[in-house]
């Protein structure tokens, strides 16, 4: 059974979701140097994250443009940025207004701990 996404939500009763970055990610100076629009598409693709799901994750340009209003061009460029800086991984390629590219968050900075030093 589907919810209707139209219909208002009760008052008192919602659902709130979290996206989780790590912070070596957020540290990461080739991830500081990615444009906004890039580290934007990040956190979206990260959104799309439901634990098992890492290596087939994809985002539509018609999906990218109603939900943030965000141009062909600008999500191409920082998918592509994002590729070339290999934080994701390209697993499929779309073609066709019928099939979207298919995305790998296990990347270079996948699955990294950060290292504790322990007290004392």
């Amino acid at each position: 059974m589907s919810k209707n996404k139209t219909r208002p939500v009760p008052i008192g009763k919602f659902t709130v979701n979290y996206t989780s970055i790590e912070d070596h990610t957020l540290k990461d100076p080739q991830f500081l140097s990615l444009p906004y629009s890039a580290r934007f598409v990040y956190l979206i693709l990260r959104s799309k994250y439901h634990g098992n799901n890492a290596d087939s994750i994809s985002l539509s340009y018609k999906e990218a443009e109603s939900q943030w209003g965000m141009t062909r061009k600008t999500l191409s460029k920082a998918l592509k940025g994002l590729v070339r800086a290999k934080l994701i991984i390209l697993v499929r390629r779309g073609g066709l207004p019928l099939y979207s590219s298919i995305y790998s968050l296990r990347g270079r900075l996948w699955g990294i701990q950060e290292k504790t030093t322990p007290p004392g």
